[in-house]
């Protein structure tokens, strides 16, 4: 029973981040006028994160801070554009698509890590500026 409960913690824990993520939406979105920080930009940043910590990351899990605004369907639209454009940043070795390059490419890891890691950040970066600033 113990190694039950034990492997139940371990699994659960990962699980756990990704709830305390999504359950904190909407106290993130009362608070981050008080930060300074735009909703999108807020939004951005977690779903950059979620991508970096875990090797995946989806818009979805920061929707409700941008459908708890009043903004219409079209920057809506954009909103989500630019989170999931955000959400694509630092591929590197928790990536199942990072192996996929590397194997298919026969590049070794470390070049692989400097060349990949960087086009993701650019190829993240550069649509979702541009749609935040179109909504």
């Amino acid at each position: 029973m113990q190694e039950l409960s034990t492997l139940a913690g371990k699994l659960v824990r990962p699980v756990g981040m990704l709830l305390l993520v999504v359950g904190a939406g909407p106290a993130l979105t009362d608070n981050t006028s008080a930060a300074g920080l735009p909703i999108i930009v807020l939004a951005q940043i977690i779903s950059c994160a979620l991508r970096t910590a875990q090797g995946s990351a989806t818009g979805g899990v920061v929707g409700p801070l941008i459908t708890a605004q009043d903004y219409s369907k079209m920057s809506v639209t954009l909103n989500a554009m630019a989170i999931e454009a955000a959400s694509i940043i630092i591929g590197h070795v928790n990536d199942g698509e990072f192996w996929i390059i590397a194997e298919f490419s026969n590049v070794a890891v470390k070049q692989t890590l400097l060349t990949w890691t960087e086009l993701s950040i650019v190829n993240s970066a550069v649509p979702a500026q541009l749609f935040t600033i179109v909504s």
